[in-house]
């Protein structure tokens, strides 16, 4: 199975806000469900509980230890186990899978990840309290850069 981490940011790096995206992007929407639809996706609780209900089209796993507050139509994967998971996912033929945030579940996930989709949206969010995954993208090949409206994408490959 590939893996790989798709997430979006400000320009000084903020990932969210009051537990939502801090911008309005239709075309980053867009790009993120045509990526997605299809594949399994990876969350955290806090992503899972924005969301409010599984994305359609995909399978929905959200990792977290608390059983009886995920919603229906989740998978749940404890955090004890995500490592093991991970073993697992790098070593199956089963497809693609995202993990689409939060941050700290990319980050612990990104050094067995494959693909990385990263926009930078072209605004400001002085007020944001979620900060981007730090990645360390020296350890990626140069990625592939489309401009578009109000926002640049990058896509990187190992």
């Amino acid at each position: 199975m590939t893996l790989g981490i798709i997430y979006a940011e400000s320009l000084e790096g903020i990932f969210g806000k009051d537990n939502a995206l801090p911008w309005d992007c239709p075309a980053d929407l867009a790009h993120f469900k045509a990526v997605t639809e299809g594949c399994t996706v990876i969350m955290g609780w806090r992503t899972m509980k924005s969301l409010g209900k599984p994305l359609p089209n995909r399978h929905n796993v959200v990792v977290s230890d608390r059983p009886k507050s995920v919603i229906d139509g989740f998978s749940r994967v404890h955090p004890d186990d995500l490592g093991e998971l991970l073993v697992f996912m790098r070593s199956s033929t089963l497809g693609l899978a995202w993990v689409i945030g939060g941050a700290r579940l990319i980050e612990f996930v990104e050094p067995w990840a494959t693909l990385a989709h990263r926009s930078v949206i072209g605004v400001n969010v002085p007020d944001g309290h979620v900060a981007a995954p730090l990645i360390d993208w020296s350890q990626w090949k140069e990625p592939d850069i489309v401009a578009g409206d109000g926002f640049i994408r990058a896509f990187y490959e190992r």
